[in-house]
């Protein structure tokens, strides 16, 4: 495994780079993430909320911002179900 970014930051550092832009920046968490090349990590404790308010799979990957299919994947490994989307 490389031990550095490609902008040659050591991976071990650059989850301090994006909290630090952050909190001494004016940029939110997945922007900071995002200038670094990283994507937020979407786990079931992001998504039980959003399945418990009743919304579809395409309504959750709207209000993260990520696509449905990340969404549909991510719940079929951890075996989450949710609300059936209308079928036309």
């Amino acid at each position: 495994m490389q031990s550095t970014s490609l902008a040659g930051v050591p991976m071990n550092c650059i989850n301090w780079l994006a909290l630090g832009a952050v909190v001494y920046g004016a940029m939110d968490k997945r922007n900071a993430l995002k200038v670094l090349g990283l994507k937020e990590q979407i786990n079931a404790d992001m998504l039980q909320p959003l399945i418990n308010r009743g919304l579809s799979q395409r309504q959750i990957a709207e209000e993260l911002e990520v696509s449905q299919s990340l969404i549909r994947n991510i719940c079929k490994k951890l075996g989450i179900k949710t609300k059936r989307g209308r079928k036309q």
